[in-house]
């Protein structure tokens, strides 16, 4: 602030401005998400909130909903969700990590953006199906563990195969009158357009997870 030649501003402030939040870009891995677990073990994951640009949040203090609820059967025999006490830890850099304790059986697990102070909003890929085993392998609930290496693998190996098919359908040569390699190009047109979302989904994903690993700087367990 200056008035004529005076100068009355004595101090100097620095502001920096972050794009909000948004679920349909924001992500969740690791191996709480996974099958075969171990029960009665703690297991986790983490929750990577991203803004519109799809760029990972640098601040914490998003407001998140999350509920994960065990599939059971009453003494009638029907089908009923207990609730599975949760923990949410903010890391107060854009990832968060959900901690809890399962018994054996399967889960489903609902993570959701609280916009607004009332509107919920599924993040990509919720709601989420692990399931629980008495008998998991070695590890199992960690993320450098057996489960997260083979789901890690496995999910690469099936973009891989995607891209392949999809590229090898794209590029076939068509010949005047040939309906049957037409329509085959185009579903393979119509697959792609319909399953982006999920493929893009699984390559952040794997991305995520493997950036986590590589910050821990630790061998996966095979």
């Amino acid at each position: 602030l200056a008035i004529g030649i005076r100068d009355y501003t004595t101090t100097v402030a620095s502001y920096h401005y972050y794009l909000n939040t948004v679920a349909e870009q924001s992500l969740c891995y690791g191996p709480g998400l996974l099958e075969e677990q171990q029960a009665d073990r703690p297991t986790c994951f983490r929750l990577q909130a991203r803004n519109q640009l799809g760029e990972n949040r640098k601040s914490g203090r998003d407001e998140w909903f999350v509920r994960a609820q065990r599939k059971e059967q009453n003494a009638d025999g029907k089908d009923i969700l207990r609730e599975v006490p949760v923990e949410l830890v903010d890391f107060d850099n854009g990832q968060y990590e959900v901690r809890f304790t399962a018994e054996e059986g399967d889960l489903i697990i609902a993570v959701q953006l609280v916009e607004d102070g009332q509107h919920h909003r599924d993040i990509r890929g919720s709601p989420f199906k692990p399931t629980f085993t008495k008998n998991a392998k070695s590890r199992a609930n960690e993320y450098l563990g057996p489960l997260v290496n083979t789901w890690t693998v496995q999910t690469l190996r099936q973009l891989e195969d995607f891209y392949r098919s999809t590229e090898a359908g794209q590029n076939t040569k068509l010949k005047e009158g040939d309906v049957k390699s037409l329509i085959k190009v185009m579903t393979h047109i119509r697959d792609m357009y319909t399953q982006e979302g999920d493929l893009l989904r699984k390559q952040d994903e794997v991305f995520e997870t493997l950036a986590h690993i590589e910050r821990d700087n630790v061998p996966i367990e095979k």
